[in-house]
């Protein structure tokens, strides 16, 4: 599953896109890039994803999960 298929799977449980960007700090326009598959995820994202659905950063990006373990982060 790509990371924006993921993301989109978790989105659908969220009423309010608005409302979830604004309460973790985040573009409500890049998160909807993120799951359109427009945009490839930044860390950045990646960990404030993992943080807002209390998943492992592994979880919501396979790609910058293993740029992190390549840099022994």
């Amino acid at each position: 599953m790509k990371e924006s298929e993921k993301l989109a799977e978790l989105f659908s449980n969220v009423p309010n896109r608005a409302a979830f960007a604004r309460r973790h700090k985040l573009n409500a326009t890049m998160i909807n890039q993120h799951i359109k598959g427009d945009r490839p995820i930044s860390l950045e994202y990646a960990k404030a994803y993992a943080a807002a659905f209390n998943l492992p950063l592994k979880e919501i990006s396979p790609s910058n999960y293993e740029e992190l373990k390549t840099l022994g982060r």
